[in-house]
């Protein structure tokens, strides 16, 4: 597996794991690297990059979520997004600490939120969540 830098991509081990799929991003940086190898953009022409927001990283889900394989659908009306991954599933709300992980309901340490057009959530609990597996964490790295 490969770890990105603006212009470099050098050699680390794999950031997330997910039945034998991975997923390697840096913190500001708006591209990732698939276990396939592929280098991409997070949300191609946007220039969206995780983030770090009061201590808490957050991920623009989306991309996250499709390259391990999962759906996510909005409901507008709700602010209501919804992840799928296998038979996981989480509901979050924007802009709040509430959400539901298969039915049942949980806390998060800081809310959701859209920027730049893009719905952003913590990616510990996304993960820890939708048993994606951490493999390593470097500086900068999720």
């Amino acid at each position: 597996m490969y770890g990105i830098s603006r212009n470099k991509i050098y050699d680390i081990s794999p950031v997330y794991e997910f039945i034998g799929k991975r997923v390697a991003m840096q913190i500001g940086n708006p591209y990732m690297i698939t276990n396939t190898d592929k280098y991409m953009e997070v949300d191609p022409g946007r220039g969206t990059a995780p983030i770090v927001k009061d201590g808490r990283t957050i991920v623009p889900i989306g991309a996250v979520i499709t390259a391990f394989g999962g759906t996510m659908s909005w409901e507008g009306t709700e602010q209501k997004v919804t992840l799928m991954l296998n038979d996981n599933v989480i509901e979050l709300w924007i802009g709040e600490k509430k959400a539901t992980v298969n039915g049942r309901e949980a806390v998060l340490d800081i809310a959701p939120e859209i920027i730049n057009g893009r719905t952003f959530v913590p990616v510990r609990f996304a993960s820890e969540n939708l048993k994606i597996r951490s493999c390593s964490q470097r500086k900068n790295m999720i």
